[in-house]
């Protein structure tokens, strides 16, 4: 029987049927507790099952339809998309591609974690004014990422980046907008 994480499932009933599946396995890798890469695909299933039992037909997916979700977002390329999942051990599967566990795994400077994600980024596709270029990394995906790869809280990973843009080793742009671009100078 896995023990359910009240945080997480607070957060996967609050999103009821908007609920993606790759957000899915992000919100569960996120706040269960674990000490390998990625979730279980049992634990993928109890979480399944638990939004089925309390939203019933409001649920974003039963149970049987998770595991057709996982084969279709699942994923074997080295670079990463957040319409996929990946497959991070044997049983395991996480929201982030196994490179990026390996690189990061409890990492908590957040220049290296910018820096795994503009390699995976396509620079051409973010122009900002006053002829600041590079690729994009959206603030909230950063700190995503620090939760899951870095295990930190919410809280230690603001901090990080935010004293990393005051002492000028991070580029927040702009930095007073929840939803700002967090780039290498």
């Amino acid at each position: 029987m896995v023990a359910l994480d009240s945080h997480a499932l607070d957060e996967l009933f609050q999103r009821g049927r908007w609920l993606t599946f790759p957000d899915f396995v992000r919100l569960v890798e996120q706040d269960h507790p674990h000490d390998e890469p990625g979730v279980s695909r049992e634990v993928l299933d109890a979480y399944a099952e638990a939004i089925e039992n309390d939203l019933g037909g409001a649920a974003p997916f039963t149970v049987e339809e998770m595991e057709q979700r996982l084969e279709r977002h699942l994923s074997d390329s080295g670079g990463w998309s957040k319409r996929a999942v990946y497959e991070v051990g044997s049983d395991r599967i996480s929201f982030y591609p196994k490179s990026w566990h390996d690189r990061l795994r409890g990492e908590t400077d957040p220049r290296k974690y910018v820096a795994v994600m503009q390699a995976d980024s396509d620079p051409s596709t973010s122009q900002y004014p006053r002829g600041i270029r590079g690729a994009r990394v959206p603030k909230q995906q950063l700190l995503n990422a620090m939760q899951i790869l870095g295990r930190m809280n919410i809280h230690a990973a603001t901090q990080a980046v935010d004293d990393g843009r005051k002492r000028g080793e991070l580029l927040v742009y702009p930095f007073q907008n929840p939803e700002a671009d967090v780039l290498l100078p």
